[in-house]
């Protein structure tokens, strides 16, 4: 194996590793630092691709017969195809695509449980996906705390990436996606890291 090709393989590594810490600060994030992971883990997970790609210029021929039928996956997966679109999105237009959903079969007194009786209002499913409530300051201005909902309190909150045909929460699209990404580089490291040219 070249020196180059140890450095893209290991770039591309460094790359999968940025987008699966922007898919963990997704799913254990709050309010606006969820979306920032979101962001981070589209854009990087895309660019695994592009950084394995650079191995066509050492590899030529044989990369290109590697890479053909994942590229072809990448192109016919909807989710591989909507998160490429998103990550143009992001680019372009500075903003992540996504939709917030709520399912809610709690009662009323179990919804009021979750804040505390100072609480100034509740909200379920708010634009990223969480819930909690608000309390008003000393300053008059209104503050959001995030909570956790507790198990026996049916209220299922997150995000949705629109434009899929079947969509489901946008954490298992990200995850599948990220799995996809991994599974590549792996196969990448497989099929050249053990090459001497």
């Amino acid at each position: 194996m070249t020196d180059e090709t140890e450095e893209i393989l290991d770039n591309a590594r460094t790359t999968l590793q940025t987008a699966y810490r922007g898919y963990k600060q997704f799913q254990q994030g709050e309010g606006q630092t969820k979306l920032i992971g979101l962001r981070n883990a589209v854009v990087f997970g895309r660019s695994v691709t592009f950084v394995l790609q650079k191995l066509r210029g050492i590899y030529g021929r044989d990369f290109d017969e590697w890479y053909a039928w994942r590229e072809k996956v990448f192109r016919e997966d909807e989710v591989c195809r909507r998160i490429s679109e998103m990550r143009n999105e992001i680019l372009k237009e500075g903003e992540a695509s996504v939709s917030n959903y709520a399912k809610i079969s709690a009662t009323g007194q179990e919804i009021r449980s979750i804040a505390p009786p100072e609480a100034k209002s509740i909200f379920i499913g708010d634009q990223y996906g969480g819930s909690g409530y608000t309390i008003e300051t000393r300053d008059g201005e209104e503050k959001k705390f995030y909570v956790k909902i507790p198990d026996g309190i049916e209220i299922e909150t997150g995000l949705l990436i629109p434009e899929l045909d079947s969509p489901g929460d946008a954490e298992d699209d990200i995850r599948y996606y990220i799995k996809l990404m991994a599974e590549t580089v792996s196969d990448a490291r497989t099929e050249f890291g053990n090459q001497d040219q």
